[in-house]
């Protein structure tokens, strides 16, 4: 219990100050979110049959996702300006 008092307090004191990375993760949040299930079912299906031991198939699987959805967002979704009204965005005008 008292690490997670340890980290939501570590978060409020160091994430409530408005900075450019808070300020894009914050944007990038919903889209992400809305792409990681399809991009980790793929990355799933390709990397569930090779022979490795299942904690490095499970840390590749994470950076994978983490690393493809926020690629995802930043090549396709943030730039296609008729795609943002799928994934909550505003058209940029």
């Amino acid at each position: 219990m008292n690490w997670m008092f340890a980290i939501l307090g570590y978060g409020s004191v160091y994430l409530n100050k408005p900075s450019q990375m808070l300020s894009y993760l914050n944007k990038a949040v919903y889209p992400a979110y809305i792409v990681h299930m399809p991009v980790q079912f793929f990355l799933s299906y390709c990397l569930m049959p090779l022979s490795l031991p299942a904690l490095v198939k499970l840390v590749m699987l994470l950076m994978a996702t983490f690393s493809l959805s926020l690629l995802l967002y930043e090549l396709l979704i943030k730039r296609m300006r008729w795609i943002r009204p799928l994934f909550g965005m505003k058209l940029r005008v």
